[in-house]
């Protein structure tokens, strides 16, 4: 709190900003769902009695996984959204903390592609685009 004290409020957004950054481009590597199969198993719960023991587990499947993470990716983009909105309306055009954004922005992008990428190469059919002339000759 102190170190706070010291920060003006565009400061302390500029802080939130960063935080939030970071927190989306984790979150997206933390949430991956590889494909339709990629379930989580874990041990939640054991016990024991004279007739015997059982272990209680806890599954997250994989579209209950790819639900949370862009249930959560929605929010957190729209935080970001409207923290970028109020920092930009707070500052000048000068503030080179707007380059900052800029890079931010496409760390973003790029993460969204590599994902969209790899879950292409992983099974999905990947898109082939074909150029025809004006005469429907194809250049391949």
């Amino acid at each position: 709190m102190d170190a706070m004290a010291d920060m003006d409020f565009t400061d302390q957004l500029w802080l939130q900003i960063e935080i939030k950054f970071s927190a989306i481009i984790r979150m997206q590597k933390i949430m991956w769902v590889g494909d339709a199969e990629d379930h989580l198993k874990e041990e939640s719960g054991y016990h024991s009695s004279i007739e015997g023991g059982g272990t209680t587990y806890k599954v997250a499947f994989a579209y209950e996984r790819y639900e949370s993470y862009i249930k959560a990716q929605t929010r957190a983009m729209a935080e970001y959204r409207n923290l970028v909105k109020q920092f930009l309306e707070m500052t000048d055009a000068f503030d080179e903390r707007r380059l900052k954004l800029e890079t931010m922005q496409v760390g973003i992008d790029k993460t969204r592609a590599e994902a969209d990428r790899i879950s292409k190469e992983e099974g999905e059919d990947a898109e082939e685009i074909v150029i025809v002339d004006k005469w429907g000759k194809c250049d391949a």
